[in-house]
């Protein structure tokens, strides 16, 4: 038994004696490998570089996990029982879509309820800014109405008067131009002939009266009773103003009835009339209005019959005829004519002006009867309806729950017939702030209650990396990264930084910056939660003469290279400029397409032990700025 054991241990001592001497042979082949030695024995190497033209890049690394570039938890805004659930893990939504409704009734119903607030509250403020009660504001209405058609009256006879004046001032300009002849000592007198009785084109027929005119030197006037039609407007030719040689202003009155009516002066020589003056608008009142038209280009000393008649849609209603006499060419006659307009035209601007204060003071009436405290109270009732409206209507709309953003359903945190509490929404988008403003994202809002369901925008991944503090200070927004992923070897994302977090994490006293690098077109393998590492590149020369950095040395503050030229080594001095990842590059001392020697290596195959006779020397294979060395970043 102790030869079986003893036999078993010795073939266990040869078999580990075989794995040392296997484990020494291939730590020696690795070495002679890289550094081109040919021997077992401690021997020095040379190995060549030689000096090219290419791009350093300087990286720094950490990692994270890949997360969607945008989230979203959605939650009710008002507390209620969810009636509606449209989505499920899985699905994918747009911004907008509808989510889940909750139940409704109580929202519209205090909608309703605020919206009849608002209906009463306007209707109130129109009163208010009538003045008074309807049956106030009626009288005082009418009365301004009232007011205004007196004046409009008034203002017509004025005008009438006026015309008259220049009409009397025009005839004694031309008879001072004929001499002024003496008028005639006999005016003779004019027929008191049958005058033609008022009716109306509507069958009503008006009362009949025959006048006989008095007779004067200038003029043959006689008032009469005008016609009355049932509706038809009520007519009374009236009497003439001042008669000169060829002209004279006529007047009446008409009363429209309540309907729009106009008005003509028939007139002539004879009893047909033969004439009429222009049509004039008598408005559409229901009491008298002054109708006046001046006509000229008549005879001297001549006779003339005239009437006035007026209509509407009711009918044709005419007045009395009435006659009178133009003046024979006289001074006299037209001076008295003029004092006697101009008297009437004083008179008349008199009545305009008293008829002005009567509408002022109707319209003070209107005015005052509006209580500007209560037109301001009402008012300010107005707005805070609409605002309690508006409030209400946004509880309705609140009751349906819509995505904030585009993306796929990762989680449903409630059912139907759940009770769901009010609370905002949770989003993020962008993951660490932007340092010095280089970058926007969006901010997390609190919540308080867990979203009905979660959206995540799977379109866009990114990797939130903490970075040493060191290295953090390198990076800004917009240099490129490069992801690797654990589960995907073989799968390299490109990435770019699109934040830095101003803000430090301290985890065991170890001081990180998170930084954000967006995916650029991943692989449909990358999976959101993978674990990622990140390179980001933080310096980049182009085009500049570059070395491995392991074949430069460090020589105090400085740096040399060994350069074989003719079978001859000479030591250059160098400088280095950016120190990459894996290449330093040179600015001056060397030239593309030197060959550059290497440090030797000392291989002990006995002892299966390396040393690297740069490091001895400079502390690694860094060199000036390699891994070890620092040098300028």
């Amino acid at each position: 038994m102790s030869g079986r054991l003893s036999s078993l241990t010795r073939r266990a001592a040869a078999a580990y004696t075989v794995l040392v001497v296997a484990i020494a042979v291939a730590a020696w082949l690795a070495y002679s490998s890289i550094y081109g030695t040919s021997s077992s024995s401690a021997s020095g190497v040379a190995r060549t570089v030689t000096v090219t033209r290419g791009t350093v890049q300087s990286s720094v690394s950490a990692s994270g996990n890949v997360s969607a570039a945008a989230s979203a938890s959605p939650a009710f805004a008002t507390s209620g029982t969810l009636t509606a659930l449209s989505v499920a893990v899985g699905d994918r939504v747009r911004k907008g879509q509808v989510i889940a409704k909750i139940d409704a009734t109580q929202a519209r119903a205090t909608l309703a309820s605020d919206q009849a607030s608002l209906t009463s509250a306007e209707s109130a403020l129109t009163a208010a800014r009538a003045g008074g009660s309807a049956s106030q504001r009626a009288q005082n209405t009418t009365s301004l109405s009232s007011a205004k058609l007196q004046l409009s009256s008034g203002q017509q006879t004025l005008v009438a008067d006026t015309a008259t004046l220049a009409l009397a001032k025009k005839q004694l300009a031309a008879d001072l131009l004929l001499g002024c002849a003496a008028s005639s000592s006999s005016t003779g007198s004019a027929a008191a002939s049958s005058q033609p009785s008022s009716s109306t084109t509507n069958g009503s027929s008006g009362s009949s009266a025959t006048t006989t005119p008095s007779t004067t030197a200038a003029t043959r006037t006689t008032q009469s009773l005008s016609a009355v039609a049932a509706d038809a407007p009520t007519v009374t030719t009236g009497t003439t103003g001042t008669v000169t040689t060829k002209a004279v202003a006529l007047t009446g009155s008409v009363n429209p009835q309540g309907l729009a009516t106009t008005y003509v002066f028939q007139y002539g020589r004879k009893a047909s009339f033969g004439s009429t003056t222009r049509t004039i608008a008598a408005g559409s009142g229901t009491t008298a209005v002054t109708a006046s038209a001046t006509i000229g280009g008549l005879a001297p000393a001549t006779t003339y019959i005239y009437r006035l008649v007026a209509k509407n849609t009711q009918g044709t209603s005419t007045g009395l005829a009435q006659t009178f006499t133009t003046a024979t060419t006289s001074c006299s006659t037209d001076r008295t004519a003029i004092a006697s307009a101009e008297r009437a035209v004083a008179q008349q601007k008199l009545t305009v002006s008293q008829q002005q204060g009567a509408v002022a003071a109707a319209q003070a009436s209107v005015d005052s009867s509006v209580d500007a405290a209560t037109v301001a109270q009402d008012a300010a009732q107005v707005t805070q309806a609409k605002l309690t409206v508006a409030s209400a209507a946004k509880a309705v709309r609140e009751t349906v729950l819509r995505a904030p953003i585009s993306g796929t359903i990762t989680a449903v945190a409630a059912s139907v017939g759940d009770s769901v509490g009010s609370s905002s929404s949770s989003s993020s988008g962008g993951g660490a702030s932007a340092a010095g403003g280089a970058a926007t994202t969006t901010a997390s809002t609190s919540t308080s209650s867990s979203g009905v369901v979660t959206i995540a925008n799977l379109a866009k991944l990114e990797v939130v990396a903490g970075f040493a503090e060191a290295d953090a200070t390198k990076i800004t927004v917009g240099q490129a990264a490069t992801v690797t992923l654990s589960a995907l070897p073989n799968t390299t994302v490109s990435g770019t930084v699109t934040a830095v977090s101003p803000t430090a994490t301290v985890t065991s006293n170890v001081v990180t910056y998170d930084v954000t690098i967006a995916l650029v077109k991943p692989a449909a393998s990358v999976r959101n939660g993978m674990t990622a590492d990140v390179s980001v590149v933080v310096a980049n020369k182009a085009n500049v003469l570059e070395l491995p950095s392991a074949a430069i040395t460090a020589a105090g503050r400085g740096s040399t290279v060994t350069i074989l030229s003719g079978g001859k080594q000479t030591v250059a001095t160098v400088t280095t400029g950016l120190v990459g990842t894996s290449t330093t590059q040179i600015v001056t001392g060397v030239s593309a397409g030197d060959v550059v020697v290497e440090p030797t290596v000392s291989v002990t195959a006995a002892t299966s032990t390396s040393t690297s006779s740069s490091s001895l020397t400079r502390g690694g294979f860094g060199g000036n700025g390699g891994p070890g060395g620092g040098g300028p970043p």
